[in-house]
């Protein structure tokens, strides 16, 4: 077993890496999403699974909603890799960022600030719920007048989730421009808690301060 230090620098490669590659890269501007109407957004705090996501080594995926103030809230990722899991290191792995809601009552319309992503703020919209069943969401950034890179999920508040919602939320984005076939499934078995793994990581916009 690799050193306590070691062990945390290749969990933290781990996530910059997943940071890149769960985003897909596509030419011209972002899609136009409709979010939500009239969000309530107490109601949509709290842990979400991940039930598919566009392409992520990722297992285990949880996204975890909490207000900061009445225009910011933080979500948190939480999850295993798949590539770490294989070679025996027992982990977790959480990453955190902020979510401005700057559109005034649209508040399913925000803008996401991941700390990993040197490109600044994206779109982060959720375009559709029922709060207690499912969630689907889309993010998005133009990194130039000609490109931008995308992504998606698929959310539960289970860890399974019946095909008639998956399907509803994979026509919606289809309805809006956007491509379903980079979804990956999410596995939720055998998941470890941070007080059962070896080994946790987290990463938030303080991690990388003096």
């Amino acid at each position: 077993m690799a050193s306590g230090s070691l062990t945390s620098g290749i969990i933290l490669l781990a996530t910059l890496l997943v940071a890149v590659n769960a985003h897909n890269w596509a030419f011209g501007k972002c899609p136009r999403m409709t979010s939500v109407n009239n969000l309530a957004v107490e109601k949509f705090l709290g842990v979400w699974y991940v039930i598919e996501q566009f392409d992520t080594g990722s297992r285990c995926l949880l996204l975890n909603y909490t207000r900061v103030s009445e225009t910011q809230l933080r979500v948190t990722k939480v999850r295993q890799f798949q590539l770490l899991d294989r070679v025996g290191i027992d982990h977790t792995n959480s990453y955190s960022g902020t979510l401005d809601m700057p559109y005034g009552h649209d508040l399913g319309r925000l803008r996401v600030k991941w700390p990993l992503n040197l490109a600044g703020k994206g779109d982060y919209v959720i375009f559709d719920t029922d709060y207690t069943t499912y969630a689907g969401i889309y993010e998005c950034q133009p990194i130039t007048t000609l490109m931008h890179r995308k992504s998606a999920a698929i959310l539960s508040r289970t860890p399974t989730l019946a095909p008639e919602f998956v399907n509803r939320i994979k026509r919606l984005l289809i309805s809006n421009g956007v491509d379903t076939h980079d979804f990956d499934v999410i596995k939720h078995e055998g998941c470890r808690t941070r007080v059962e793994a070896d080994f946790n990581v987290h990463v938030d916009s303080d991690t990388f301060r003096n």
